[in-house]
C-alpha cells in the first residue's frame, strides 16, 4: 500500500509540473504575440510622428522580437527573457508617447509572477545568425511593411 501511494505522488507531481510547464509555454507565447502588436503599434506612431524614430530603436526592438520568436522552442530561458525585455522597452515608449495604448500593453499580474525570475539579455547580436543580423540591420524603419519579412509571431 505505502508503495501505491509513493508512485500515485510521483504520477501526481509528474503531471502537475508538465501541466504548469504548458501554461508557462502559453503564457510566454501570448507575450511574445503581444510584443508583435507592441512593436508595430510604435513603428505605425513613428510613422504619424518621425521625431520619434529617434527614440524607438524600432531595429532593437525587431531584435529583440526575432530573438524571441526564434528561441521559443530551443531555449526556452532566451526567449523569455528577450521577450520580457522588448515589452519593458515597448512600456516606456508607449507611457511615454501613446498612453492611451498602455492599459493594452501592460503586463498582466501572471505576466509579471512569470517573469519575475527572468535573466537580463546581455547584446542582443550574439543571438542572431548573421544573415538575420544583416537583414534587420539593413531594414528602413520608415517602411510599414518591414516586419513583414520577419517571422515575429507564434502560432
Amino acid at each position: 500500500m505505502k508503495n501505491f501511494y509513493k508512485r500515485l505522488f510521483i504520477l501526481t507531481a509528474i503531471i502537475s509540473a508538465s501541466i504548469m510547464s504548458a501554461q508557462m509555454d502559453t503564457l510566454l507565447k501570448k507575450v511574445i504575440n503581444k510584443n508583435n502588436f507592441a512593436i508595430r503599434s510604435i513603428q505605425k506612431q513613428c510613422l504619424v510622428t518621425p521625431q520619434l524614430f529617434e527614440t524607438a530603436a524600432i531595429k532593437d526592438l525587431l531584435k529583440y522580437q526575432v530573438i524571441s520568436v526564434d528561441f521559443y522552442s530551443s531555449e526556452n530561458e532566451i526567449s523569455k527573457a528577450s521577450a520580457y525585455a522588448l515589452r519593458k522597452k515597448c512600456l516606456e515608449f508607449i507611457s511615454v508617447n501613446i498612453p492611451n495604448q498602455l492599459a493594452v500593453y501592460n503586463l498582466t499580474r501572471n505576466e509579471e509572477n512569470y517573469f519575475s525570475s527572468s535573466t537580463d539579455l546581455k547584446n542582443l547580436d550574439t543571438h542572431l545568425d548573421k544573415n538575420k543580423l544583416k537583414s534587420i540591420n539593413a531594414v528602413d524603419e520608415n517602411n510599414p511593411y518591414l516586419f513583414n519579412d520577419f517571422s515575429l509571431s507564434l502560432k
